[in-house]
């Protein structure tokens, strides 16, 4: 009995070894490590302008991207903000790396694989500004690498991060494509550089600054838009005083098919366009209406009908449409109207 027992499991052992041995084929070991590399260079211009330049819409000198032609390219330049390429509107892209520390002018450091994604490595960046003289900036960058390394890694990170920082944003900084100003040429608008040389072509109706995280907005045929540094356009802002709206709370309001959204202060699209009518972020909340309706006279329009209620930050409805208006919060208040009652809604009795 014994014997036949033992015979049994021997087959069952070969069985399983035949069978298991199509999964194992390409079982390889890995090399565990770590290294450290800097890379310095002296560049013209103030810590706060060369930062400002690195981080921000950086599609201008980072040529290293997954989709051929990406929406957005970005460097939030706060902690949590994301170094992020967008494919395409409906938020599709590659997270390549997270900020965790960020001292505008100072210090900028972002945790994450970049150009190595799919492998189980650690990989930190820092950038140090430092000022030189009286008007340069020094800028050391450290990248310190852990997990699995393959002969050699180091030396392509190194070559890597020299094609970026010396081969492409030097250049970029050189050329003055940073600082681009509007200029004028027969009743139309455009921008050069800082050397005079045109980037974009004089063809707005009006051209307003480029903020510092590298969107402006213009006005064409159809009316404002916001477009980058390279001219592409981004969003079209719900307008406001003859004006693209204001940014509140690092939000603004942009229109698309009538239907209201907010986006940053890097031209991205932060709540999605759903909403008939919503105000300005006030206290971290915005009153919004649901079922309303626009009603012009002249130049002036409101907003009538419907039911109104609050969102968070994120879109997430917090208060339920079901009052006839909706006022700011201010100090954690907020003044609503409901079957012709004024109600005080007090923010701490919110659940965000």
């Amino acid at each position: 009995m014994k014997s036949i027992s033992l015979t049994l499991f021997l087959i069952l052992v070969i069985i399983l070894g035949i069978t298991l041995s199509q999964y194992w084929a390409d079982v390889k070991e890995v090399t565990y490590g770590a290294f450290k590399i800097t890379q310095e260079l002296t560049l013209p211009g103030s810590p706060v302008i060369i930062y400002d330049a690195i981080t921000g819409d950086i599609s201008g000198w980072w040529d290293h991207t997954f989709s051929e032609n990406p929406l957005h390219f970005f460097m939030e330049a706060k902690p949590g903000g994301r170094f992020f390429e967008q494919f395409d509107g409906e938020g599709n892209g590659v997270l390549h790396a997270t900020v965790i520390a960020a001292d505008r002018g100072k210090l900028l450091r972002f945790d994450g694989p970049l150009g190595l994604a799919g492998r189980a490595v650690k990989m930190v960046h820092t950038y140090q500004f430092s000022p030189v003289g009286e008007d340069s900036t020094r800028i050391q960058l450290t990248v310190s690498l852990s997990g699995e390394i393959e002969e050699n890694l180091a030396k392509t990170v190194d070559r890597v991060w020299h094609h970026f920082l010396v081969e492409r944003f030097k250049p970029y900084i050189i050329e003055g494509k940073h600082l681009v100003t509007p200029f004028e040429d027969n009743l139309k608008w455009g921008y050069k550089n800082n050397r005079g040389e045109i980037v974009i072509q004089a063809k707005y109706q009006m051209a307003n600054e480029f903020n510092r995280f590298g969107i402006a907005a213009v006005v064409d045929d159809q009316g404002w838009v916001y477009i980058n540094k390279q001219g592409k356009y981004l969003l079209r802002p719900h307008i406001i005083d003859n004006g693209p709206d204001y940014f509140n709370e690092g939000l603004a309001r942009y229109v698309v098919d009538g239907k209201i959204g907010f986006m940053n202060e890097y031209g991205v699209k932060v709540i999605p366009a759903t909403f008939d009518y919503v105000n300005p972020f006030s206290d971290g909340l915005a009153a919004f209406c649901q079922g309303c309706s626009k009603v012009s006279k002249g130049e002036y329009h409101r907003y009538e009908g419907g039911k109104w209620g609050y969102i968070n930050k994120y879109g997430e409805i917090v208060v339920k449409p079901e009052y006839e208006s909706a006022g700011p919060f201010q100090d954690g208040k907020a003044e609503v109207l409901r079957e012709g009652q004024k109600i005080v809604l007090r923010k701490d009795d919110i659940v965000e």
